[in-house]
């Protein structure tokens, strides 16, 4: 089914990709889309850390910044077989196609994947239905009470306080 029309009719002044897995489901949508300031989410897992967690090693600086290493395997979950995520899973891949397009990339942690999949959160956590707002005004207020220590967003900017 070709939607072409539609979309150019409803003249798109941006974009927010916010579940592209793979390269097929942005190739997909790429060719209809319109050249208009563009988001897309993507994930840690992109990094070298990441893949380093999930074999129980330590090979990655820590903590990650903008530039930290990417993994060299795209594809973790090949051949594993999880309910709703393809073999071809990689937001490597999915970067790949929309940052020559001039996108923005946010590489979110689990964490704010699992605020907006509340079935994904349902089922890691046990996290039940509520208000979105309130659930994300619930982690913002968390995170703010318990910082990373010794920990800055780069070296020039000072820690994140906050007064009560």
């Amino acid at each position: 089914m070709n939607h072409s029309a539609e979309v150019m009719d409803f003249d798109p002044q941006a974009i927010v990709d916010t579940c592209a897995m793979t390269a097929a489901d942005v190739d997909s949508v790429l060719p209809v889309l319109p050249h208009v300031p563009t988001v897309v989410l993507s994930s840690l897992n992109v990094y070298q850390a990441y893949a380093a967690l999930l074999a129980g090693r330590c090979d990655a600086a820590v903590p990650l910044i903008e530039n930290s290493e990417l993994r060299g395997d795209r594809y973790l979950y090949r051949g594993q077989n999880l309910a709703r995520v393809p073999n071809d899973y990689s937001k490597r891949d999915v970067e790949d196609r929309w940052l020559p397009r001039g996108a923005v990339v946010l590489r979110l942690p689990l964490s704010q994947h699992l605020l907006v999949c509340l079935a994904r959160a349902q089922q890691l956590l046990g996290w039940a239905p509520a208000d979105p707002v309130a659930k994300v005004t619930q982690s913002v207020r968390w995170h703010l009470a318990h910082p990373p220590t010794g920990l800055t967003a780069t070296d020039e900017e000072p820690p994140v306080t906050t007064s009560h």
